[in-house]
């Protein structure tokens, strides 16, 4: 799997981008690109810890083709910040994680909804979402290397439009692997996952 992501991860974007800037001249009304922010509230499920306690942020550059009005490819690379806090939980092992990855999400979005101009109001955006890790800590500890260097999440994010080039964004993101390689201080398994709430600009809508 490591090998796997360690190949696709950088084919993809290199690929994607290629394709994009060669031909973007031909067809400028079909591409779209812009940059995204949003604050988020994360969770590791297996740290016996609750809540979504840990604030981060994500904040990237995307482009997205329309195949028509209401179908789009989006293609964003992100770099992300989450993990778990302790609040109120009594927890000897004091498993708090931090992690920050740089991250590609490969979606389907569809457009539906009547805007005031003719335009489709909400997007609804779905698709695998590649992590490569940067940097991560367990406890007061940076253990990077007890963690697989790359994952997978599931990304579902609901959109409203708010201009002609601004999009209001909830988006939910949920780790689909384990990403513990073995067992750490009688924990089996990590399993990221967080909400988060942003705006999306379009250079061209």
């Amino acid at each position: 799997m490591a090998v796997y992501t360690q190949i696709l991860v950088p084919a993809i974007t290199i690929i994607l981008t290629s394709l994009m800037s060669s031909i973007s001249d031909l067809h400028a009304q079909r591409f779209h690109f812009g940059g995204s922010m949003a604050i988020l509230a994360s969770q590791v499920d297996g740290d016996n810890l609750k809540g979504f306690n840990k604030f981060g942020f994500n904040a990237g550059l995307l482009s997205g083709y329309s195949l028509n009005t209401s179908n789009w490819l989006v293609v964003e690379l992100q770099y992300s910040t989450f993990g778990s806090k302790q609040r109120k939980e009594v927890s000897t092992m004091r498993l708090e994680t931090e992690i920050r990855t740089l991250n590609v999400l490969c979606g389907y979005a569809v457009w539906f909804g009547d805007a005031w101009d003719g335009s489709k109001k909400f997007r609804l955006l779905i698709g695998p979402r590649m992590h490569a890790i940067q940097k991560a800590s367990l406890g007061r500890n940076s253990e990077r290397n007890v963690l697989d260097r790359y994952f997978i999440s599931g990304n579902v994010s609901f959109g409203i439009l708010l201009s002609e080039s601004f999009v209001m964004d909830l988006s939910y993101n949920q780790g689909l692997s384990n990403i513990l390689k073995a067992e750490y201080m009688g924990i089996e398994s990590l399993n990221p996952y967080y909400l988060s709430f942003g705006i999306t600009y379009y250079l061209y809508k």
